[in-house]
């Protein structure tokens, strides 16, 4: 099996999105997308949905029983675990096609999404509309709430949302930031404090706010440009009155193209050592730098307290105290080519790492907060 992203809710129970079967290369890619579910912490996956590969889903996981998933403008839901599936269709005109480019839910019967719509009636190469679209019945029937096009909204249309309440939440785009607070009818640009050192929030990328408790809540944010005059690096917003004011934790310097390049040179010396040893001094090759682990990302918790941030193969960086004071991730540990790494709490967390010699994913499990790892074959049933 292929895992392109795993979502953990606790120690035991998750759920995966990917492919069914390993492949000798990434052109052997099966026609398939799948919906796993795990009740072991990651070492056995039952297959819960499959759709045509060509198919672009995008999923929301609100618990460790429930999940919607976002197929065009057709939207499927379990309950339990992906035993059953309801499926619903965002109602569209006659000369109308949607893609559903975004979704959250507040509990199982209160969710929102995003959505472009396109019109066969529209003149050639004309932008979508996009619409933001709220249900309160589970998904049994959808209501639009906002119908913008990109040229009245001013390019300030968001991206993704994210509510704390039925009438209480928040839009993100790049350095955008939106607060609504009757259900997302309207929307109202919500103005966040500078950290120390920094002079505006331009190049910056927000994060949704996640809340884990009505009051407390973190906003994650970080600011990647290849222009040397750019500080890069990351920051953390804290809220304990339900998000209507937020503070600045310290802005981190931490320009991860600075780090992968150091990186990249330190790979790409060694290479050269090994092809003289090999071919009589002769060093044609041919190294690759991946520019997706250059830019900066934004820090994920776990809790009020506990979070991560950086590349596994570059640099990791953990905070205890809800970004204040960030330390390094020791890394010696974990076993090489893991692209993706989450953790639950300050102890449990996992790595998605790529098999060399198959094109499927392994799986690594830390229960000591990353001071050591074990190795996972996962398979599916």
């Amino acid at each position: 099996m292929y895992l392109s992203s795993m979502h953990m809710v606790n120690e035991t129970t998750g759920w995966g999105v990917g492919e069914p079967e390993d492949h000798e290369d990434l052109m052997g890619v099966t026609p398939e997308w799948s919906i796993f579910h795990t009740t072991d912490g990651g070492g056995h996956w039952k297959v819960v949905k499959t759709w045509d590969f060509s198919l672009g889903i995008t999923p929301f996981f609100l618990s460790e029983a429930t999940a919607w998933i976002a197929i065009n403008h057709h939207l499927i839901h379990t309950s339990n675990a992906g035993i059953l599936w309801e499926e619903f269709a965002l109602p569209l005109a006659a000369d109308e096609s949607a893609q559903i480019t975004h979704l959250t839910f507040l509990d199982v019967r209160i969710g929102w999404l995003i959505a472009q719509i396109y019109s066969s009636s529209a003149p050639p190469k004309s932008d979508p509309l996009t619409v933001l679209y709220h249900t309160n019945n589970g998904g049994t029937s959808w209501n639009q709430l906002l119908r913008i096009s990109e040229q009245s909204w001013d390019n300030r249309w968001g991206k993704e949302i994210t509510f704390l309440t039925a009438t209480t939440g928040w839009m993100t785009s790049g350095s955008l930031l939106l607060t609504t607070h009757d259900g997302g009818r309207t929307w109202q640009p919500q103005t966040l404090p500078l950290p120390a050192g920094v002079e505006s929030f331009s190049g910056f990328g927000f994060e949704t706010p996640r809340f884990f408790s009505a009051q407390d809540g973190i906003i994650s944010a970080c600011r990647s440009d290849f222009h040397d005059s750019t500080l890069n690096g990351f920051v953390v917003f804290v809220t304990h009155d339900g998000g209507q004011n937020w503070q600045s934790q310290p802005f981190v310097l931490k320009d991860y193209n600075q780090v992968y390049e150091k990186r990249y040179q330190m790979l790409l010396e060694k290479k050269v050592k090994e092809m003289k040893e090999v071919n009589n001094g002769e060093t044609t090759f041919w190294f690759a730098r991946d520019l997706v682990y250059r830019t900066t990302p934004a820090p994920q918790f776990a809790d009020m307290q506990y979070g991560w941030v950086g590349r596994p193969s570059l640099e990791m960086l953990i905070t205890r105290d809800g970004g204040e004071h960030w330390e390094v991730l020791e890394l010696d540990a974990l076993p090489q080519g893991v692209e993706q790494i989450q953790f639950v709490n300050s102890r449990v967390g996992w790595g998605l790492m790529r098999n060399e010699e198959v094109f499927s994913t392994l799986i690594c499990q830390t229960t000591d907060g990353g001071k050591t790892w074990t190795r996972l074959i996962p398979t599916t049933f």
